[in-house]
């Protein structure tokens, strides 16, 4: 409701909320006040329903009629439309949750507790997704069909892309730090799968940035069939790297696989984005994986910073726009 009323900075706001609580309640419950797995579920409750408590108070839903008679014909219309965004939903969370199960069999469930402490380092990136996506999707339905908007859609991508990167960049570089501080003692190699998880989420970003642009077209069937070939990439590598290289294996499979989902958008999108400098797009996610590589297998924290600021300056132009319109943000 809130995207549909244009709340762009309360549903920031409730972004940057459900991140501190999640870390926040997290650290209190797992660290302070040791309550484990409960601790754990109570923190992933709460960050769920305090961005969405301050959104029902800042919009005022009560003033709303949500159950209300509908036009068939637009009923039927939407339930078209909605009907492959099942398989997309589906494909998504299989693809968050299938290399959990596969380590769980195949690897065994210590492996697989140490697999899902890694994705709380991922889950700060995706906030940061989530939050510029819920903005981009207004943007890209109100901005289809004019002249510019491939231009204007490429350009936002590469903010998008240059934004992510930084944060990943940073993140794989702070692995080891952040792992101290959010894992405990018997959990802290897990942090040696997060890079390539990291990884993972700047690709995912990628591909649901062009989501909404089918969606402005409507073309929901285009979306479940990227979900669809991401999630088959993703249970077959899963089985295959997962058997011969233990759980890495399955992280390696989670990056892939959200590779193969971007690329099958990109297909679909077509040239209703014209994005500029591609190539720099391709350098800058091949140094982020020669990053996490390094960060997995040596301790050359020089190369790593070495290569964040050859990303950074191959994106520099980028990065000053970004810069400059955080500021303007800010200032508002």
């Amino acid at each position: 409701m809130a995207q549909g009323l244009e709340k762009i900075t309360d549903m920031g706001i409730a972004g940057v909320l459900s991140t501190v609580c999640l870390l926040s309640v997290n650290i209190l419950l797992l660290l302070v006040v040791p309550l484990g797995l409960k601790g754990f579920y109570i923190a992933n409750v709460l960050a769920q329903a305090v961005p969405a408590l301050y959104l029902c108070i800042r919009i005022r839903v009560w003033k709303y009629q949500i159950f209300s008679k509908c036009n068939k014909a637009l009923r039927s219309e939407m339930l078209a439309y909605c009907l492959p965004l099942v398989a997309t939903v589906l494909g998504w969370w299989i693809n968050n949750t299938a290399d959990k199960y596969t380590v769980a069999f195949m690897v065994g469930t210590s492996a697989n507790g140490l697999l899902s402490v890694a994705y709380k380092i991922p889950s700060i990136i995706n906030v940061v997704q989530n939050i510029f996506i819920q903005a981009w999707q207004i943007s890209a339905i109100k901005e289809y069909g004019n002249e510019d908007t491939n231009e204007f859609y490429g350009r936002a991508f590469l903010l998008l892309n240059v934004l992510m990167a930084a944060a990943c960049a940073w993140l794989i570089i702070l692995t080891r730090p952040i792992g101290r501080i959010m894992y405990a003692k018997d959990f802290y190699v897990a942090w040696q799968y997060v890079p390539f998880l990291l990884i993972a989420s700047v690709l995912n970003s990628a591909a649901g940035f062009l989501g909404p642009i089918l969606a402005a077209r409507k073309d929901s069937k285009a979306m479940a069939l990227s979900a669809v070939y991401g999630t088959g990439t993703n249970v077959v590598l899963n089985i295959i790297l997962t058997y011969f290289i233990g759980t890495q294996g399955a992280c390696i499979a989670t990056f892939i696989s959200s590779l193969v989902q971007y690329i099958s958008r990109k297909k679909y999108v077509g040239t209703e984005i014209k994005i500029k400098r591609y190539r720099n797009v391709l350098v800058t996610w091949g140094l982020l994986v020669i990053q996490g590589i390094l960060e997995i297998y040596t301790k050359w924290i020089w190369a790593e910073a070495v290569l964040m600021v050859i990303m950074l300056l191959l994106n520099w132009n980028e990065l000053k726009e970004l810069i400059r319109t955080g500021k303007r943000i800010v200032k508002k």
